[in-house]
């Protein structure tokens, strides 16, 4: 599991890149994350961003939308 700081601090990351890619006129990103691996799905869930998943082979393909 990951501490406190290291989670607030991905968090500040990921606002920070889509801020500049917003700014770029960037709409959003895909992610890959393996099925097993709930803790990062609840981590993107979290941050507010649209999400379309799809399930192939034990792996989310994301699509990640900005709001």
């Amino acid at each position: 599991m990951r501490s406190f700081p290291e989670i607030v601090w991905y968090s500040e990351m990921l606002s920070y890149l889509a801020y500049q890619a917003k700014k770029q006129g960037l709409k959003g990103f895909f992610a890959e994350v393996l099925v097993e691996n709930r803790v990062r799905l609840h981590f993107f869930e979290k941050m507010g961003f649209e999400i379309e998943r799809r399930r192939e082979e034990g792996v989310y393909e994301l699509k990640i939308v900005f709001r």
